[in-house]
């Protein structure tokens, strides 16, 4: 088995959704598979991950705004490392190839269609990651759940939707409004979650296999030692307003408390420029208890100086980043968004998803008080979380080779 990465950004250059393809890869490296990648994401000295191998061809994009990066994919720099990508994987010859999310969404650019037709003449069996569900079916998600109240009850009520929808529009259209990754006819799909997994494939159309973002490696305590954090009371990640910058804002502005906070930034690098003004009288305090960091090195050490972590996402693939803070030690508090709590589990503080920053004030106020019984519940959580991964990671190896040889695909041709 030999198996291509295709990531349009990678490590040093990355989100969770680059960080989850590179765990994977290496894992599969570690058990005896050949993996290589390509990317655009240029290559950083002291931020590189030299262990896994990797072309990075194109001209890198740093989404800086949407309206840019649309400009980027409708311009020739993308299509050029399209068909890098195409010749990459002809040359290689590999048995099966992993497209990273965001490339196989639908309209993604005028020359991924192309690119997923020359993929899968390789001879190779192409899949796509999914990682986030598309606007259109997380609005409609979060509207039912509005009405009913019920996350259970939300999701057989779009599903049967979905299902209806694809049946009388037909399963491409289909695709196509939902911005599912079927919608380039990939031989499966791996998602990061099983909620995430429930609203891509509503005519159970491809195969498709749901792999839980893995653990990162337990940190080198010499080379973490190198980066040190002033302990503070909460630590928060991408304050964007879709991750809950709103209640972030609340709970640092009005918690009535002696708490200390740091936020680190994260999406690439935008997410303060909507945040500062929102928590503008806290930033000018002389007493500096709100500190704003754009980049950690290591995020272990993030998690271990604060006391809680604030996670009040409003929409997650999964939540990899409660995950990470509890096997740092550290308690979390997060919403019950449904793939967070399969992430998180019974390791974390709960609140509802409707919950406003009082009650996620009261909530921090519980773990801080309680901490060390949280921390317990965090390190019971992310055992099971080792005994999930163990079982899982090998069962993918299974499952891609059980899936049947691939076949040169016939272009699309729109009527």
């Amino acid at each position: 088995m030999k198996i291509g990465f295709v990531s349009l950004w990678w490590l040093p250059h990355c989100g969770g959704g680059e960080v989850y393809a590179y765990r994977l890869a290496r894992a599969m490296q570690r058990a005896g598979i050949a993996i290589e990648v390509i990317t655009t994401s240029p290559a950083v000295s002291d931020r590189d991950n030299g262990d896994i191998e990797v072309l990075r061809t194109g001209v890198f994009h740093e989404p800086q705004s949407m309206n840019a990066f649309r400009h980027y994919l409708r311009g020739p720099e993308h299509a050029a490392w399209c068909d890098d990508v195409a010749r990459w994987a002809e040359e290689r010859r590999f048995t099966h190839i992993l497209c990273n999310a965001p490339l196989m969404r639908p309209g993604f650019s005028a020359a991924t269609p192309e690119l997923f037709v020359r993929l899968r003449a390789t001879g190779a069996i192409v899949g796509a990651i999914h990682l986030d569900l598309g606007p259109r079916t997380v609005s409609r998600i979060l509207a039912c759940y509005a009405e009913c109240r019920g996350w259970e009850r939300t999701a057989a009520t779009v599903c049967d939707e979905q299902r209806a929808s694809a049946r009388s529009r037909g399963a491409r259209a289909f695709h196509d409004a939902a911005a599912s990754p079927l919608f380039y006819e990939p031989a499966f799909v791996l998602s990061c979650s099983q909620w995430s997994a429930r609203f891509i494939d509503p005519l159970d159309e491809v195969p498709q296999f749901v792999l839980h973002p893995l653990l990162p490696p337990l940190p080198d305590t010499a080379e973490d030692a190198t980066e040190k954090l002033a302990p503070v009371t909460v630590g928060m990640i991408n304050p964007l307003p879709q991750k809950g910058a709103l209640n972030m804002a609340h709970v640092i502005l009005h918690n009535r408390r002696d708490w200390s906070f740091r936020v680190l930034q994260g999406a690439w690098g935008k997410a303060f420029e909507s945040f500062t003004p929102m928590i503008g009288n806290a930033l000018r305090a002389s007493d500096e208890r709100v500190t704003l960091l754009q980049y950690v090195r290591e995020m272990s050490a993030f998690y271990r100086a604060i006391e809680v972590f604030m996670f009040p996402s409003r929409v997650e693939g999964y939540g990899m980043a409660p995950v990470e803070a509890m096997q740092a030690g550290t308690p979390v508090v997060a919403t019950d968004y449904p793939a967070i709590i399969e992430a998180v589990g019974a390791g974390a503080r709960i609140v509802s998803w409707l919950a406003d920053g009082d009650q996620w004030i009261a909530a921090i106020a519980d773990v801080l008080a309680d901490r060390d019984s949280w921390r317990r519940h965090a390190a019971a959580w992310t055992r099971a979380l080792e005994v999930r991964e163990a079982e899982e990671l090998p069962a993918f190896v299974e499952f891609l080779q059980s899936l049947p040889t691939a076949v040169a695909a016939v272009p699309h041709r729109e009527a």
